[in-house]
């Protein structure tokens, strides 16, 4: 029986679009192997609440077409690591919008609190699960920001990579370097997805198979 197609949605960075070089790309070296979404997100975000609406967007994306795998990459990097539950990689992520919108836009300092806070909050509620499947890929001559040891630190550092690049990651390293995270990645979140089951299955008691035990798990 042939395998599906994995599926995949793609989020571009500020003043970028669906057709942009890195979705192009990910659609010619995958179309045999997955089906890539690349639509476009709003560059408007001197407003707050058009943030929330790409990330809205993209959450209501990944329910209707049962997305397997987001990539976001730079302010499309924020978007992706605010959706909970699903395997991400963020490429070269604006991790805090607050930090990086005043150089490019007109942004009022009311709306820059409200990036600023919902940054803090969406920090401090990440779980474990979570972390396990995101992943960030890094270039080491970004000439725009780095927001490398603040993934690691959320996150986890096993899961960040870096790679001899400028913030646009080139074709070359798209195809050696991303490709090769994507599958490694959609690899280790179909043995955690199996890890998990496992474990929801000695939740059920011997003397009552209706009754499911709660109980604490630490994963290190």
């Amino acid at each position: 029986m042939k395998k599906d197609k994995i599926k995949i949605l793609y989020v571009h960075g500020l003043n970028s679009n669906g057709g942009s070089r890195t979705a192009t790309e990910l659609k010619r070296l995958l179309k045999d192997e997955a089906i890539v979404y690349s639509p476009d997100f709003s560059n408007e975000l001197e407003s707050f609440s058009e943030m929330k609406k790409n990330i809205d967007k993209a959450w209501e994306f990944i329910k209707s077409e049962r997305i397997d795998l987001v990539i976001g990459s730079s302010m499309g990097g924020f978007v992706a690591s605010k959706i909970c539950g699903v395997t991400k990689i963020l490429i070269n992520p604006c991790l805090r919008p607050s930090e990086q919108l005043p150089r490019s836009k007109n942004i009022s300092n009311a709306e820059l609190k409200k990036y600023a806070e919902f940054e803090r909050e969406r920090e401090i509620l990440l779980d474990m699960e979570d972390r396990l499947i995101t992943y960030g890929l890094f270039s080491s001559n970004d000439e725009l920001f780095s927001y490398k040891d603040l993934f690691d630190k959320l996150f986890l550092a096993a899961h960040s990579y870096t790679i001899n690049d400028a913030h646009r990651i080139s074709t070359t390293n798209i195809k050696n370097e991303l490709l090769k995270l994507i599958e490694s990645s959609i690899a280790n979140t179909e043995e955690l997805s199996k890890g998990f089951e496992k474990f929801e299955e000695t939740m059920i008691d011997d003397d009552d198979n209706d009754m499911i035990i709660q109980k604490d798990i630490e994963i290190t």
